[in-house]
């Protein structure tokens, strides 16, 4: 699927290799998830930015009429006034 893959840890044991991102912090590791969820929001809203991607795909247009992932109210919603690539 890719050329590159990225690993994200915080255990120093992966910190000198390629490919790895190590970023030391001291939280309980149950909670390690909650931390690095803004990161990936944040890399996947300016990956989509920067490749333009934010309109969908006509296939996934077409699916959506038969396969919703929002609840029927979600179009009068004001949630989806202002959501990227609505046509």
């Amino acid at each position: 699927m890719t050329d590159n893959a990225f690993l994200l840890t915080r255990c120093a044991d992966y910190k000198d290799e390629h490919n790895v991102m190590y970023v030391p912090m001291d939280v309980p590791e149950e909670i390690t998830p909650l931390c690095w969820l803004p990161f990936f929001q944040m890399t996947a809203c300016r990956l989509t930015d920067d490749l333009d991607r934010w309109n969908k795909h006509p296939l996934q247009r077409a699916m959506e009429k038969f396969v919703s992932s929002k609840s029927a109210n979600y179009v009068n919603s004001p949630f989806s006034e202002d959501t990227p690539g609505r046509a």
